[in-house]
C-alpha cells in the first residue's frame, strides 16, 4: 500500500467505490487475480487515474473486438508486460500507429 501511495498519492483522494471499480475491472473483466492486479497497479500506478468507463473499458473493447486479440493474451502477454497501453489515447496514439503499421506491412 505504501508503494502505491508513494507512486500515486492522488489515490488517497479517491472514494472507495472508485477504487473498487478499478480493481473490479482488472479482476472481473480482464481476469487477473488479486495478486496480479496488485502487481499491475504497482508496475503502473497511473492506472489508478484512468476512468473505467471512458478509458479502460474502451481500450479493452478496441483491442479485443476490433483487433481480435483474445482476452487472455491481452491480459497476460500485452497488458502485463506493458500496462501503459491502457493509458495511451486510442484516437491520437494507438489507432494511427496501427494504421501506419498496416500500411507499412501491406
Amino acid at each position: 500500500l505504501k508503494d502505491m501511495i508513494l507512486a500515486c498519492p492522488s489515490i488517497l483522494g479517491y472514494n472507495k467505490q472508485n477504487l473498487k471499480s478499478k480493481v473490479g475491472f482488472f479482476t472481473n473483466l480482464m481476469g487477473y487475480s488479486q495478486d496480479e492486479t496488485r502487481t499491475l497497479l504497482l508496475k503502473e500506478p497511473n492506472l489508478w487515474r484512468a476512468s473505467v468507463k471512458t478509458g479502460l473499458i474502451p481500450h479493452m473493447r478496441f483491442l479485443i473486438r476490433d483487433m481480435q486479440i483474445p482476452r487472455n493474451v491481452l491480459a497476460h502477454k500485452i497488458v502485463a508486460v506493458n500496462p501503459r497501453i491502457l493509458l495511451y489515447s486510442l484516437d491520437q496514439n494507438i489507432i494511427p500507429k496501427l494504421i501506419f503499421y498496416g500500411i507499412m506491412t501491406s
